[in-house]
């Protein structure tokens, strides 16, 4: 089964001159896993649409995701955010999100976000080193933050 999403907004700049946000994902599914390749710009006017396309592969029951960003001429923390989204999402279903090919722009953002090692590791989700402290965490749901000094407290211990 493949599928594919299109999406363009416009946007008003200052200048008055109006840019096309596009972005066109398609998705190859098979029985467990799917390929969903991204062509464009990620942003804020478009992560959506990724999250949708990856979310409809889940509900077709795909749990081992590769997301291939090779075609992606722009991306922004909208963009990163979805891809964590939907890595939580797998995750809590037993399934893996992994890129495929990455384009220099994309790679850029990921490197400095810290995500491109955990992001292209062919180990299952639930080996990577941060899959505990993410696990941890949510169960704690900000109990250490009570241990943590206020503003303009100062730190004991």
């Amino acid at each position: 089964m493949a599928f594919t999403v299109r999406a363009g907004f416009p946007l008003q700049r200052r200048d008055r001159r109006t840019r096309m946000h596009l972005m066109a994902v398609s998705v190859d599914t098979a029985p467990a896993s799917a390929l969903v390749r991204v062509n464009g710009e990620i942003d804020v006017f478009t992560a959506g649409q990724l999250r949708s396309a990856i979310a409809r592969a889940m509900d077709d029951g795909c749990h081992d995701i590769t997301v291939d960003l090779g075609g992606v001429s722009f991306m922004d923390c909208a963009g990163v955010n979805a891809l964590l989204w939907c890595r939580k999402h797998l995750r809590t279903a037993d399934g893996r999100l992994s890129l495929g090919r990455v384009s220099p722009r994309a790679e850029r953002i990921l490197t400095l976000a810290g995500l491109m090692d955990q992001l292209t590791s062919s180990e299952p989700a639930a080996a990577s080193p941060n899959a505990t402290h993410d696990e941890e965490h949510e169960r704690n749901d900000g109990q250490d933050d009570k241990n943590r000094p206020q503003h303009g407290e100062a730190p004991s211990g």
